[in-house]
């Protein structure tokens, strides 16, 4: 049971991670240029 769990919430964090990718990679190809996002300091 522990192991479904570990690989469902694994697949959870990659699609996650891969729409964010899939957000910067569209703006760039619209020909933005401020894209990426600024991490507050």
């Amino acid at each position: 049971m522990a192991v479904v769990v570990a690989i469902v919430l694994g697949s959870l964090y990659v699609a996650h991670v891969l729409s964010g990718v899939s957000k910067i990679q569209d703006c760039v190809m619209a020909g933005r240029r401020n894209c990426a996002p600024i991490a507050p300091t």
